[in-house]
């Protein structure tokens, strides 16, 4: 092989090299995309446990609208949020869900349908810095395409659902 075939290779390699070190330092967020009623949101893929489609709820008394009732995983029960109620004052008549995997709570959401998994570039994500009170629920937006989608905030979620069930 001539030099200058091998020095041509070396500079394609290198190159290659570069390209790949510039994309892994490029971060990513990964979001499922859920429709709630007639709107999308994204929630982080990081929260999600699994999803779960058309398993029944099991009612319980006294509690908000919001709360539809508890689910059964694997033996475990898990408090059903309707966002539909939560974010539209409006219930949701299907049954997709999507179990959270929190390390202190077990809670589903309960949405009308899962449109899509996403891996977004963080350069795409734009949070809230201050919110209102009615933009509890969100702390951000993602950009796809050329709509930008809510993201749902789980803490803010957590938060209203405390104060509800008057725990501190």
């Amino acid at each position: 092989m001539a030099d200058s075939d091998l020095i041509s290779r070396i500079a394609e390699a290198v190159e290659t090299s570069q390209s790949a070190d510039q994309e892994a330092e490029l971060r990513y967020r990964k979001f499922i995309i859920a429709g709630i009623l007639d709107k999308r949101c994204a929630i982080p893929a990081t929260v999600i446990r699994e999803i779960v489609i058309d398993v029944p709820i099991h009612f319980v008394p006294f509690v908000p609208p919001y709360i539809r009732g508890f689910i059964n995983r694997h033996g475990e029960p898990y408090t059903v949020v309707d966002l539909g109620v939560l974010f539209e004052q409006e219930a949701t008549k299907e049954r997709s869900f999507l179990v959270l995997n929190l390390p202190d709570d077990q809670l589903a959401f309960l949405v009308s349908d899962i449109h899509e998994i996403v891996k977004v570039p963080e350069s795409d994500v734009f949070p809230i810095t201050e919110k209102l009170e009615d933009e509890r629920f969100f702390e951000g937006s993602v950009r796809l395409g050329t709509d930008d989608v809510f993201i749902v905030s789980v803490d803010g979620i957590r938060t209203r659902m405390a104060g509800d069930l008057g725990q501190p």
